[in-house]
């Protein structure tokens, strides 16, 4: 790449007294397209870090960005600001403390200690604090009804959980935010490690057999789909 861009720009300020860069550029941006072509049409076989592989990671991770940029309603999964107010809830289920409410009537009680739990791991997870964001979310869990973190909070979360070998509280926060957040672009990743976690740590087979054969069609990395498709054949295997 840097030698084309060397060349391109001696052949525009003709640097170099009577070389063909002009040829040689040519014959750079040539191959890049034949190879790109030859990818497309998949007569050369792909690979995870090939042009096209970088550039459509590159397009969904700046999606990604784009679209946790403003925030996350931890309970519907949208852009904080962009919907309208939710519904009542139906009888029966507990209902929701909006923001205005909490800033014209503090909450007491409960829904106090919530919302100071909430606080705390948002300031963790600002700033990197994910062992303290961690612990803040298990004590979360304990005194709010099913209760879940914006998005990236809630995937840092179940992330370190994983890392630190807590396996049924990584499940749990696995689980939570598959249930809240099932449009995520890379939701095949979530399953895949929930099928993990319950294949090879809880020894949970028809859990781990669920989630792995769902995981496989939303995967987009050929060495997790290899993975995937070992481990259902291990799970199914013990299965019988």
């Amino acid at each position: 790449m840097l030698q084309l861009v060397w060349n391109l720009y001696a052949s525009a300020y003709g640097v170099g007294g009577g070389v063909a860069y002009w040829a040689h550029s040519s014959g750079y941006i040539f191959g890049i397209a034949v190879a790109a072509a030859l990818l497309a049409t998949k007569l050369l076989p792909r690979d995870v870090y090939d042009l096209l592989s970088l550039l459509r990671m590159w397009r969904r991770r700046k999606t990604y960005r784009r679209s946790v940029a403003d925030g996350y309603d931890p309970f519907r999964g949208h852009a904080m600001g962009k919907e309208p107010p939710p519904p009542p809830p139906p009888p029966g289920q507990p209902k929701r403390v909006s923001a205005q409410t909490l800033a014209s009537k503090p909450p007491t009680g409960p829904e106090a200690r919530e919302l100071e739990l909430r606080r705390r791991i948002s300031s963790d997870h600002a700033s990197g604090n994910f062992s303290g964001a961690a612990e803040g979310y298990l004590r979360l869990v304990q005194v709010s009804e099913d209760p879940v973190l914006p998005l990236n909070q809630q995937l840092d979360v179940s992330n370190y959980l994983m890392s630190a070998e807590q396996y049924p509280a990584a499940a749990d926060a696995y689980g939570r935010f598959l249930r809240h957040y099932g449009g995520y672009q890379y939701i095949g990743d979530i399953r895949l490690m929930l099928g993990l976690i319950y294949s090879r740590y809880l020894h949970q087979d028809s859990l781990a057999e669920k989630h792995l054969s769902e995981a496989i069609s939303g995967l987009f990395n050929d060495r997790k789909v290899k993975m995937a498709r070992e481990e259902l054949e291990r799970v199914r295997r013990r299965l019988g």
